[in-house]
C-alpha cells in the first residue's frame, strides 16, 4: 500500500507560471510521475518518468497558469529504490513548489523503506 499525503500551496493568482522540483535523498533513486487534476477529476500529465538519483534534482514547469491552477491539484506517483534492495534503510523525497523563482512551499516524505522500494502517492491542493 502506498502512503497518501495531502499538502496545500497558496499561489498568487496574478504571479507567473509555478514550477516543481523533486530530489531523491538518502543515495537511494527513484521514479515519479506528476499530473495536474482539475475540479472535475480529470488529468493531464505534467511530467512522466523522470528519473532522478540521489543528488539530482529535477526541476520542471508545471504549465498551467495560476489561475488555473486554484482549486485544483498537482498529483505525485512516486516509486523510490533502495540501491541494496534491503529493508529499513532511510528514503527521504523533498518536494518543491515555486512560483518565479521563490520556493512557496517545501515538503518532505521520509522513513524507513519497508521494502526494496517505497510507493508513495503526494497531492499538491493549489489555493
Amino acid at each position: 500500500m502506498a502512503n497518501v499525503d495531502t499538502e496545500s500551496v497558496t499561489l498568487d493568482p496574478k504571479g507567473g507560471v509555478p514550477d516543481a522540483e523533486i530530489f531523491f535523498g538518502q543515495a537511494q533513486s527513484g521514479r515519479f510521475s506528476c499530473y495536474y487534476q482539475d475540479s472535475n477529476g480529470h488529468q493531464t500529465l505534467v511530467k512522466e518518468g523522470g528519473t532522478a538519483s540521489g543528488g539530482d534534482v529535477v526541476t520542471f514547469p508545471i504549465g498551467q497558469p495560476p489561475s488555473a491552477l486554484i482549486g485544483n491539484y498537482l498529483c505525485w506517483d512516486i516509486t523510490v529504490v533502495s540501491p541494496s534492495g534491503g529493508t529499513n534503510e532511510q528514503y527521504l523525497v523533498t518536494i518543491s513548489i515555486r512560483q518565479g523563482g521563490s520556493p512557496l512551499k517545501v515538503f518532505q516524505e521520509s522513513g524507513p523503506m519497508t521494502a526494496a522500494y517505497q510507493s508513495l502517492l503526494v497531492y499538491v491542493k493549489f489555493q
